[in-house]
This record gives structure tokens, sequence and C-alpha cells, in this order.
């Protein structure tokens, strides 16, 4: 079977997209869930129970990192890192990292996640509701 480069391409920023909308499902069921990860004294609450954290995923430059409370903390050793795919590809973000409420996985800010090269682009974008939905665009 024959596949141009075209095609290639093309499937490689849906193979992109998938890892992404993927990483952003899983930081979003973490957040639903009530899910805390990390040593104990972090997972407690004012009250000695134990309490989740809201999850996020930051981009960077090759990978994906899912964290968990209000912002991304490099340092943080509970962070989750998930390699990208996205060779020749630009991963953009507009509206900042999204992150997920828990319990309800709504998010403070709609957020779109552009994945762009060789001619084909793939729109991730995340609702205020923590709804995932993309679109593609360029040749197919």
């Amino acid at each position: 079977m024959l596949m141009s480069m075209d095609t290639f391409r093309n499937s490689s920023i849906r193979d992109e997209r998938d890892v992404l909308v993927s990483t952003l499902q899983r930081a979003r069921s973490m957040a639903v869930n009530n899910i805390c990860s990390g040593n104990a004294s972090v997972c407690v609450n004012a009250l000695g129970n134990s309490d989740g954290k809201p999850h996020g995923v930051h981009i960077q430059p090759g990978s994906y990192v899912i964290f968990q409370g209000d912002s991304y903390i490099a340092s943080d050793p509970a962070n989750e890192t998930v390699q990208s795919n996205a060779k020749g590809a630009t991963v953009t973000s507009t509206g900042g990292d999204p992150v997920f409420k828990q319990l309800s996985g709504i998010v403070n800010a709609p957020v779109d996640i552009t994945i762009e090269g060789a001619g084909h682009k793939s729109i991730i974008s995340v609702n205020q509701e923590g709804r995932i939905a993309w679109e593609d665009e360029g040749s197919h």
C-alpha cells in the first residue's frame, strides 16, 4: 500500500491530536473523580480528610504534563508527563493551561489548542463546561 507524504503528515497530525485529547480526558477524569496524587500530607484538607485536587494539562515542547492543583508547577513530583509525537508540527494554546475543577470537571475559561504542520491543522477546544471537542482542517 502506497501512502503519499501529504496523507502521512495529515495522519501524524491526527495521531498527535488523539494523544492530546486522551491526555486532556485523563486530566478531566482525575479531577472529576477527586483524585490526589503524591504523599498523604498534600492530599489532606483543613479538616484532616483526604481531598482531591483540580487537574490540568501544561503544553511544553516535546510533551504534555498532567498536573494537579490550580496551576502548573514544574517541580511537582506528582506531574505526569506524556510524550508528544508532533514531529514537524507546532502545538499552541490560547487561553493558557486548561485546568479542570475537582468533582465537576468545569474549567475557569475556554481553551483552544492548535496542532499545525505541513498545511494540516487540528483544533482542540475545551469549553467552560469541560467538554473536549476537535476539528480538523486542511487536506484529508
